[in-house]
């Protein structure tokens, strides 16, 4: 499905430098020993229309194939714990609103990857999934105590 859309090139050096993937990937084994695992890096400019036909092939897999989507998205980057903790709440409201058009304006200051988040988005729209919990919320500077270096913040969202 993936490749025939044109959107996605198959290139299996580049996971050797994903963080996002080496993190994640003990978990999985883990909890889903039998899962095969598609992972896909979205380009920082990913356009609302590619984000849709995304959504349109995940949304199939979760439904046909009982599929779980996992997005490993950092949030802000490079600010104070104060000013992350303020771009984090910016950033969740657009969520919570499924602003589309303003995510996809936002830059490092508040996500690394709005395609990601915006696909993520359109796929839970599709599968009629509207609620989401957040299981957690920090950053950096919390974990290691230092309210003044450059941190990098994290959610965990759970929809359902």
């Amino acid at each position: 499905d993936l490749v025939e859309t044109s959107l996605v090139k198959i290139n299996n050096d580049i996971f050797s430098q994903e963080h996002s993937m080496g993190n994640l990937m003990p978990f999985i084994k883990y909890f889903l020993p039998e899962a095969k695992v598609v992972p896909i890096i979205f380009h920082h400019d990913l356009k609302k229309e590619e984000g849709v036909l995304l959504s349109q092939i995940f949304s199939r897999w979760v439904q046909e194939k009982e599929a779980v989507i996992i997005a490993s998205i950092d949030f802000s980057h490079y600010l104070t714990n104060k000013e992350a903790q303020e771009k984090d709440q910016e950033t969740l409201k657009v969520i919570e609103n499924r602003n589309i058009a303003r995510l996809l304006k936002m830059g490092d200051d508040h996500l690394d990857s709005p395609g990601a988040m915006m696909t993520l988005l359109l796929t839970m729209e599709k599968l009629d999934v509207q609620d989401f919990r957040i299981l957690g919320h920090t950053n950096s500077g919390i974990l290691l105590g230092n309210d003044l270096i450059e941190t990098t913040s994290y959610f965990t969202f759970v929809f359902r």
